[in-house]
């Protein structure tokens, strides 16, 4: 059976937004949470997804174990990637997949978090479908092919009303004890009134809740600080803050950080309060973060942790020797999100831990850190026992931008391989060593370009055009003569690689010029 024109181009438009999504999985096993990297490579999926979106009505596409289909017909059967994220889906229960044209970058990102996730974890929670609702994601829908019903799902949705606070004999009092404490007041006017707030707070959250909380306590904390304050204010907000936290109260603002329903503003809002009151409630931050399965939550419990900085390393110290190999590495993304050199040491202690998703952690980790004092515990990674890890700690080295790493990464370029089992990894050596962007790359590239190839062998050969691509991207037109000093060849992979080269140095030197 052969597809008409009007599907071929779909098949086209769909495997190229399907590939995107494969380069966004792969990307989130490479960059820690919040990455730039990670962003970028999510808006390169959107932009991979807008042909199918745009040229194409909305329908659903068929996903089995042996890829996806398209008018009963496999869709580009030799793309073994596209199989693998057919298999991935599957194992979740995915069976048809429906994108809207809504779709944005940012959905894709959860999503692609969402299928990354241990099937058996979301299958525990309700199922992909079910997590992506309460994530509010609109434009992905599972298991479903009747619009009517989405589009019907939707209006519905949107029309829900929300809830509103009723007033009562507790927050009419507490709005107008609130502005007067926002006024100039005398210390003993300021006492009388944190007086009269504290005994009608409990009330007051039990009718607000998480709403009224902000309120009062953001207004304290920022009282305990303000300058234009009596010490004896600062010092009389800052009890009036500890009298309220209780245990109760802690867990309830604890838990908010992970409700759906909360707005962005609020959710800033929480996160700058439980960063100011930092070691009071850290301990049940990092509780609440051990023990949460969603990816995305566990986002925000790291960065309201990592904002509050070296304060709590004793805390999460402890946590670096738990039995249980997630919590370590939830302490390992905490101290990865820190951007703090002091995190290093700690890190170092778990370069040897026996779960391979802990040191995949380590060097997200490091990778967020940066800076030549992680270039040593990378170049460790690149050599862990577990295959696995070579790859990224390899690309995190490149991600550095450092002179630096250049001996340790030619070191593994040229480890003796006479049957090619190591060619692509060392492609991403080749491509790590570029990225540095130092002319000290340029020496090894070289004479891995000019390597004789006497046996034919493909692997060198590709290794000789990557070397060679990438020196196009490094060097400036003083390269050229060496360039055209390599052998001649009138087909292959290195003839193109050199012919592309060239075309990049002229194009740099013109541009150089026209500035």
């Amino acid at each position: 059976m052969k597809l008409s024109a009007t599907e071929d181009r779909l098949a086209s438009d769909l495997e190229t937004a399907l590939s995107g999504l494969v380069k966004l999985t792969r990307a989130l096993k490479i960059y820690p949470t919040g990455h730039p990297a990670l962003t970028t490579a999510a808006q390169e999926t959107g932009n991979a997804f807008q042909p199918l979106l745009a040229r194409h009505a909305t329908r659903p596409y068929h996903v089995n174990k042996n890829g996806f289909r398209l008018a009963a017909m496999p869709l580009s059967p030799s793309n073994h990637e596209l199989k693998d994220l057919a298999k991935q889906l599957v194992e979740r229960q995915v069976r048809q997949l429906l994108f809207l044209p809504e779709l944005d970058h940012h959905e894709l990102l959860i999503f692609a978090e969402e299928i990354s996730r241990p099937a058996a974890q979301l299958l525990e929670q309700g199922g992909l479908s079910e997590q992506l609702g309460r994530k509010r994601i609109r434009s992905i829908w599972i298991n479903e092919t009747d619009l009517e019903k989405i589009f019907s799902n939707l209006r519905r949705s949107e029309a829900e009303p929300v809830p509103l606070v009723e007033k009562s004999t507790a927050v009419v009092p507490m709005r107008d004890l609130l502005e007067l404490l926002k006024e100039a007041l005398d210390d003993r006017q300021y006492l009388q009134t944190l007086k009269k707030t504290t005994q009608l707070a409990p009330a007051f959250f039990k009718e607000t809740g998480i709403i009224g909380q902000l309120a009062l306590f953001l207004l304290l904390e920022s009282q305990r600080r303000a300058r234009n304050r009596s010490t004896l204010q600062n010092n009389a907000a800052a009890t009036t803050t500890d009298s309220l936290l209780n245990d109760e109260t802690i867990r309830q603002l604890v838990d908010a950080v992970a409700d759906p329903n909360l707005k962005a503003s609020q959710r800033r809002a929480l996160a700058r309060l439980l960063i100011g009151l930092g070691m009071k409630v850290a301990p049940v931050l990092l509780n609440r973060l051990y023990a949460e399965r969603d990816a995305l939550i566990r986002r925000h419990y790291s960065r309201i942790l990592a904002n509050m900085g070296e304060p709590l390393f004793t805390l999460l110290e402890r946590s670096l020797t738990d039995p249980q190999w997630y919590v370590v590495r939830n302490v390992v993304s905490v101290l990865g999100e820190t951007r703090l050199d002091s995190a290093l040491p700690l890190l170092g202690k778990v370069l040897d831990h026996p779960e391979v998703r802990v040191r995949r952690s380590v060097i997200r980790a490091l990778s967020a850190i940066g800076g030549s004092q992680v270039i040593p515990l990378l170049v460790r990674l690149s050599h862990d026992d577990n295959q696995d890890l070579h790859q990224p700690a390899i690309m995190a080295l490149g991600a550095l931008g450092d002179p630096d790493v250049i001996p340790p990464l030619n070191t593994i370029l040229k480890k003796f391989d006479p049957w090619g089992k190591q060619v692509e990894l060392k492609l991403e050596v080749i491509k790590a060593m570029a990225a540095s962007r130092s002319p000290h790359a340029m020496i090894p590239l070289l004479k891995l370009a000019r390597r004789r190839n006497l046996l034919q062998r493909n692997g060198l050969e590709q290794l000789r055009a990557e070397a060679v691509l990438n020196l196009g991207q490094l060097g400036n037109k003083h390269l050229l003569p060496a360039l055209e000093q390599l052998p001649k060849s009138n087909k292959g992979p290195l003839n193109r690689a050199l012919q592309q080269a060239k075309s990049q140095l002229l194009k740099a030197e013109q541009c150089r010029w026209e500035i």
